[in-house]
């Protein structure tokens, strides 16, 4: 288990997230495929993942989200209602 005090980097996620997917079966990929979104940290007003750098978005559908929760180390999904929804900046250097 990583030291769940420290951000992952965008590669690091990135190494995960694409070994999962291309774990998924062909229909799961297919059903996945027209939602995924450019990788990225997001961070709600408030509540789990507002420190901006636990949550990594991953695909999004309207109001709900699909992202890899780097403190919890699994993947989830979210509602957004009721939440302001922020996309932060990634900087690609920072481990």
């Amino acid at each position: 288990m990583s030291n769940r005090s420290q951000p992952w980097s965008h590669e690091k996620v990135a190494e995960l997230v694409t070994s999962e997917i291309v774990s998924l079966v062909e229909d799961d990929l297919a059903a996945l495929s027209p939602f995924v979104v450019a990788l990225q940290l997001f961070a709600t007003a408030d509540g789990p993942g507002s420190d901006g750098q636990s949550f990594w978005l991953i695909a999004k559908d309207e109001d709900r989200v699909l992202y890899w929760d780097r403190v919890e180390e699994e993947f989830a999904t979210y509602t957004l209602f009721g939440y302001t929804f922020m996309v932060r900046e990634v900087s690609r250097g920072v481990t």
